[in-house]
């Protein structure tokens, strides 16, 4: 695909860059990578260079280095455009080489565990890959790549970072490109502890009643119905899974880090029965689609 794109030239030089392209934004864009990277980071590699050279606002030389993602405010305008643009063609690279839809498919159909061993065929480096899956899982996802560095969905609670194994309520481990990967989930019940079926209450009124038990004036009760029926909302239409019992496990475990929201309302049949009927109803609507 690449080779489509630009001119390509295989280089020896000692800086530590995987890659540089330049003339992005004219008619012949030259990608030169460096020579003896091995393949998964060079299918990487090349994947984030093509990110550069499709996305039409990334113009001029560009080297593939790591310069982060985080903007601060001892950068220059022009250091933080070019550090946006990596973190683009790094998401971009992901999406390329292990597709939302292949991973949805995979954990729709499976458990985490043979989900993440499938999808760790894709032929990437581990941490490219943890880079990569983390961003189509809600919150409540950790990985580490053997021991080293954390990788985390969206979202999650980083303030038990040190001690994640004790907090985990699943843990697993599986191989990509020879390395051992370590994933933690945080999130524990996977359905409502009571029935949903038998409840004639619409979505509104479990909420209502829910809320309500957190106490306040009704127009207090009101504003975080609206508030959480916002951020459930929110976090529906970013779905990155089909699976409804992981999905609900994930939203209450993203409400529950939520300290303005009593723990008496999360934990009510009320509220579970209501994020089950808005979790299954949005799984219902993405099946049509």
């Amino acid at each position: 695909m690449v080779e489509q794109l630009a001119e390509v030239r295989t280089e020896t030089w000692s800086n530590p860059c995987d890659a540089l392209t330049i003339g992005l934004g004219t008619k012949h864009p030259v990608v030169f990578l460096r020579a003896g990277a091995y393949e998964t980071r060079r299918r990487f590699t090349i994947a984030h260079e093509v990110g550069h050279l499709v996305i039409p606002w990334h113009v001029g030389t560009l080297a593939g280095c790591d310069t982060g993602s985080d903007f601060d405010a001892s950068r220059t305008r022009s250091e933080s455009r070019t550090a946006a643009q990596e973190s683009e063609a790094q998401k971009f690279a992901g999406a390329l080489l292990l597709p939302y839809s292949v991973a949805a498919d995979a954990f729709a159909s499976s458990t985490a565990q043979r989900a993440l061993e499938e999808l760790a065929k894709s032929g990437m480096s581990a941490e490219a890959f943890c880079l990569s899956i983390t961003r189509y899982l809600l919150p409540g996802f950790v990985f580490t790549v053997e021991g080293e560095n954390k990788y985390w969905s969206p979202g999650s609670n980083r303030a038990n970072a040190s001690e994640i194994d004790e907090h985990a309520h699943e843990t697993g481990s599986f191989t990509v490109s020879g390395r051992e990967v370590q994933y933690y989930r945080l999130a524990s019940r996977s359905e409502p502890a009571q029935s949903v079926d038998d409840d004639i209450r619409t979505d509104t009124e479990l909420l209502r009643a829910a809320v309500s038990l957190g106490g306040g004036t009704a127009e207090e009760q009101e504003a975080r119905r609206m508030s959480l029926n916002g951020v459930v909302a929110g976090k529906l239409s970013l779905l990155r899974t089909y699976s409804p019992d992981s999905t609900y496990s994930m939203l209450m475990y993203h409400i529950g880090q939520k300290p303005d929201i009593p723990a008496r309302i999360i934990e009510s049949a009320e509220f579970e029965r209501y994020l089950w009927r808005r979790v299954n109803g949005r799984l219902a609507s993405l099946k049509k689609k």
